[in-house]
């Protein structure tokens, strides 16, 4: 098992950021940056759908019921490629394309963990969605107090937030992605900008059951653990040993035991 704590590429791999020669200060590269996740998390708030969104909501989770199909049929599960086959085929929604499109992209998901329960021999869950809902991540704002989705062409519909999320929301920092209405909630996905710690050295530490091994570009130390090991087995024999049909005193032994072998 292998840690890296705050690491700094240079020490890793000296090729990777070329130390400068003039006496400008050292940098990262900036495409490192582009290839760290911006913290994203959900904030919820209770809400009950009214008719017209009911029906949208409806109409989403047959399309995407429809796209599994599609990609089923096919053993299909990747975002491209069900685009080209399912897209046309749900003309005949009476929906914006934006849904459509966020269709395919939820029916891809689900495919694709029901392939990797497959592939890891866990039992898979139905892909195919029992209850309504609805996500989307295009044409949505947030307008002070409201988010605004469209429903038709230069048609929105407004739903009223919170102050929990109102509060939330008003931060600068945080840029609203999507939004996801079920029949009893609404939650909007939001991520925000934070500033990337600039490290100065790098720790690795490489666990194994007879040494412990760490260091960093510098210098690597090995600490033997192999005593540790013995010491576990012994007491891990002298539990086994412990035969009386007394249960209290049993229990008693084998925590003194365990204090000892664990300590």
């Amino acid at each position: 098992m292998f840690y890296k704590v705050l690491c700094n590429l240079r020490d890793l791999n000296p090729d990777v950021i070329p130390r400068s020669t003039s006496n400008t200060t050292d940098r990262f590269n900036p495409k490192i940056y582009h290839m760290l996740p911006l913290p994203v998390k959900s904030v919820r708030q209770n809400f009950d759908p009214n008719s017209e969104i009911s029906s949208m909501m409806e109409t989403f989770r047959q399309m995407v019921n429809h796209c599994i199909r599609i990609g089923l049929e096919n053993n299909c599960s990747t975002l491209k490629r069900l685009s080209s086959l399912a897209y046309r085929t749900l003309q005949d929604y009476d929906i914006m394309s934006y849904y459509k499109m966020t269709a395919i992209s939820q029916a891809c998901g689900r495919l694709s963990q029901m392939k990797r329960d497959i592939k890891k021999g866990r039992n898979p869950k139905s892909p195919f969605v029992q209850k309504p809902y609805l996500v989307s991540c295009y044409g949505f704002k947030i307008n002070g107090i409201l988010l605004s989705f469209p429903v038709r062409n230069r048609e929105f519909a407004n739903i009223l937030l919170n102050d929990h999320l109102i509060r939330i929301l008003s931060d600068q920092s945080i840029t609203p992605r999507s939004f996801t209405i079920t029949p009893q909630s609404l939650s909007i996905s939001i991520a925000k900008d934070v500033e990337s710690i600039q490290t100065e050295f790098t720790i690795g530490v490489d666990r194994n059951l007879r040494n412990v091994t760490f260091g960093n570009g510098k210098e690597i130390i090995q600490v033997n653990t192999s005593e540790m090991l013995k010491i576990k087995e012994n007491y891990s024999h002298v539990r086994s040993t412990c035969t009386r049909n007394d249960h209290r005193i049993r229990k008693k032994v084998y925590g003194k035991l365990g204090r000892r072998q664990t300590g």
